[in-house]
């Protein structure tokens, strides 16, 4: 079995949520980032894998694939879109 990977448009909303919520990059790897969660404020517990375009939070639990399920892409996106902008 090959690896999963995204199609384009998937990882493209995967790397605005992963702008917007400022993760950080794992030191060992250029496609998984991590920091609080945007729905529960696990202290660098939420985790997102770009060239998957998934996400899983290690204490809430919560879970998706950016573009394929569509309830929980969009419960993302809009706790992302709630952070004040600063400047």
């Amino acid at each position: 079995m090959g690896r999963v990977l995204a199609l384009p448009i998937h990882v493209g909303i995967a790397e605005k949520v992963r702008d917007r919520l400022e993760l950080d990059r794992m030191a060992f790897s250029e496609n998984i980032y991590y920091g609080p969660c945007p729905l529960c404020g696990g202290n660098k517990s939420f985790f997102m894998w770009l060239h998957k375009a998934c996400f899983h939070c290690y204490q809430c639990g919560a879970d998706g694939v950016f573009g394929r399920a569509p309830e929980s892409t969009i419960g993302m996106i809009a706790a992302a879109n709630e952070k004040p902008k600063e400047g």
